[in-house]
């Protein structure tokens, strides 16, 4: 485990110097003009973890661009190492924007005098850190495969997913109202249960992901 929070040093270390008051300023400002157009958080708080997002890839741009990857060679650093502090690196950094952007929208909710509604503020950020999440467990195996420089349009196509799925649902509703409101209702009545299956389906994704990161990175050379 030590090895591993090591590894999450430097990478914090290597994406420091975007860690800049001009950058955090950019997220404010772009948070609270969605936030003074739509009268709610949900948006901005999508688009700070969009943020994050951009912040979880830095790392495999800054190492291709300054040969880091070697660097990890010549220091000894395995390549189990290198895959599995990235993915938890990539946690902390959600987590931080996912507190950042609670944080940042709940004082901006109290600028612009729109309720606030700690309860639902909070299942927004569940379901925006499980979209962001599973969408980084499609990014870095790709990453790893080929490279930021090759990889870095391929890797967001995770993110059309929302769109597409909305697309389908909207054509299928019409056609299967009952059936989804039975699942709609299911869901209300045992919210636990689709939570449980979420969280299960969450870390096999995980496992699986790391695992192909971890195959295709060891057949990289630097």
């Amino acid at each position: 485990m030590k090895n591993y929070l090591n590894f999450i040093k430097l990478d914090l270390i290597t994406i420091k110097p975007y860690i800049t008051i001009k950058n955090f300023l950019i997220f404010g400002i772009s948070a609270f003009l969605v936030m003074f157009g739509s009268k709610t958080s949900v948006t901005a708080l999508g688009i700070l973890m969009g943020f994050g997002t951009l912040y979880v890839t830095y790392p495999f741009a800054v190492g291709e661009k300054n040969g880091i990857d070697s660097l990890y060679i010549f220091l000894g650093i395995n390549r189990e190492t290198v895959v599995i502090g990235r993915y938890l690196y990539a946690l902390v950094i959600d987590l931080a924007f996912c507190l950042f952007g609670f944080l940042l929208t709940g004082m901006i909710t109290l600028i612009l005098s729109i309720p606030f509604n700690l309860l639902e503020s909070l299942a927004v950020m569940l379901v925006l850190f499980i979209f962001f999440s599973f969408s980084q467990l499609i990014q870095l195996p790709i990453y790893f495969k080929n490279g930021y420089s090759k990889a870095r349009v391929s890797a967001y196509l995770p993110f059309l997913i929302v769109p597409v799925l909305v697309v389908i649902f909207g054509q299928l509703y019409p056609a299967f109202p009952e059936l989804f409101d039975t699942v709609l209702g299911w869901v209300t009545q045992m919210p636990m249960i689709p939570i449980i299956l979420i969280v299960i389906i969450w870390l096999v994704g995980i496992l699986i992901s790391i695992k192909q990161a971890q195959k295709h990175y060891q057949k990289r050379e630097f």
